[in-house]
């Protein structure tokens, strides 16, 4: 827990601007996991489809965490133990949430407009 409240603090201390990117990043990150689990699926029966996606996904889900952008969903978890134990404030948290709840709406947003451009027939 001691690891988590430090991770805590470390993530209330991040500015705007590397919240607002590191949120874009991973959010189109992962708005290109679920495209490649669902194109990587096309073609399969239920079962097969199922398990392909879940690969698919798995390996664009893998490339965030190795690549170390954050996602809104890890700051929801870290930022509240930090909170609830006192580490960080209230609205400490819920700065962070709404920065980086935003990078990851504008990453997804970004990426499927790119692909919108992309597969969209002329």
């Amino acid at each position: 827990m001691e690891e988590v409240e430090a991770a805590s603090t470390k993530k209330a201390a991040l500015s705007t601007r590397a919240l607002l990117l590191m949120g874009f990043f991973s959010g189109a990150l992962l708005a290109y996991a679920t495209f490649l689990a669902f194109k990587a699926a096309e073609g399969f029966t239920t079962g097969a489809a199922a398990l392909i996606s879940g690969v698919a996904f798995s390996v664009g889900f893998a490339m965030i965490v190795l690549l170390g952008p954050e996602l809104a969903t890890g700051n929801f978890t870290v930022l509240t133990i930090g909170t609830v134990r006192g580490k960080t404030t209230w609205a400490e948290m819920l700065r962070n949430w709404g920065w980086m709840y935003l990078g990851n709406f504008l990453g997804c947003v970004f990426l499927d407009f790119l692909l919108l451009l992309t597969f969209t027939e002329s």
